[in-house]
């Protein structure tokens, strides 16, 4: 039976390894990751496969390095979002009455549809006529997933799907 208590400065000495590699980091918020982890991991131990201080280093390391790398994905997701400038498409302005800013918005939008490739504006096709598909549009991995799937069964190949994601994405930076 694994004693996660007998093995506290191992769990602190493997948490402190990556706060010092990762000055964003609490000490406080790793170790606590690394105890939750291995109380969900202890019913798996098994003693005749390796020894505790070993078990704990795998699953403690592990554990870390993924809740460090969803923690940087976040934040990198964070930063890209707060570098995006501002629109000059106004999607506010066409719900106003006004004909001809509704106008000048739809011109805008046409002629940022004919700028892309046929790649690019399939993958819009289908965000702008989801009948087919449920998209989690409150989810924009989820949301990406879901085109990627419907593309790749429409045969498509990877390098299209991702040259026409990347198309977009450049299209309306520079927008």
């Amino acid at each position: 039976m694994l004693n996660i208590e007998n093995h506290l400065n191992l769990i602190r000495k493997i948490a402190w390894s990556y706060v010092k590699g990762n000055p964003g980091l609490e000490f406080d918020d790793l170790f606590s990751e690394a105890c939750l982890a291995l109380l969900v991991a202890k019913p798996s131990y098994n003693s005749t496969r390796a020894k505790e201080s070993s078990f704990i280093w795998k699953v403690v390391n592990n554990h870390l390095l993924d809740v460090i790398g969803r923690e940087t994905a976040r934040n990198t997701q964070e930063e890209l979002v707060s570098e995006i400038p501002e629109r000059n498409i106004s999607f506010e302005a066409a719900k106003i009455n006004d004909p001809l800013q509704h106008l000048i918005t739809k011109e805008e939008w046409e002629e940022l549809l004919t700028s892309l490739s046929p790649e690019a504006l399939s993958i819009c096709e289908i965000l702008s006529n989801p009948i087919d598909l449920y998209l989690p549009t409150d989810k924009p991995k989820l949301c990406k997933g879901e085109i990627i799937k419907m593309m790749r069964i429409s045969g498509w190949s990877w390098t299209d799907i991702w040259r026409g994601f990347r198309e977009i994405k450049q299209v309306l930076a520079s927008a």
